[in-house]
């Protein structure tokens, strides 16, 4: 992702882990550092995968995104150093609560390490947590919006 990518490409780049007819529950945080204890809890966290399809992705951030004020623009997380994406995804009905679970627990458990942001499009419940999400950015957003 480095580079051009066709959008075909990048629209079917999960095809293999994500076949037709998945579930999926994702929530997301961005952390502060990835030291060992937050390593740890995430090592201890992916030993208790409840589907065989749920991932964890973490993107490193930092470089030219946080060289650019949060006031520039509507993303407010460039301090962050990187954005933890908690994928819980199953195919059978009986596998929802449990996979919903280890995704809160997750999230829950790696809170501590995070600078308290979510990316929107991963945040999962409540949707009033939007607001939270944009901080100052958010009353500039509502303007443009309206």
């Amino acid at each position: 992702l480095a580079g051009p990518t066709p959008y075909v490409g990048l629209q079917s780049m999960f095809d293999a882990t994500a076949p037709r007819g998945i579930n999926a529950y994702w929530r997301s945080l961005y952390l502060k550092q990835l030291d060992e204890p937050a390593v740890a809890r995430l090592v201890d966290c992916a030993s208790n995968f409840k589907s065989p399809f749920s991932q964890i992705h973490i993107h490193q951030l930092g470089g030219a995104v946080s060289r650019v004020s949060s006031k520039d623009t509507a993303f407010p997380h460039r301090e962050s150093q990187y954005l933890m994406n908690i994928v819980g995804l199953w195919m059978e009905p009986s596998q929802a609560e449990g996979v919903i679970q280890w995704v809160k627990t997750t999230w829950t458990s790696l809170a501590p390490h995070s600078t308290g942001g979510e990316y929107a499009n991963f945040m999962g419940e409540p949707i009033e947590r939007v607001k939270a999400i944009y901080g100052d950015n958010y009353q500039r957003l509502v303007e443009i919006m309206c």
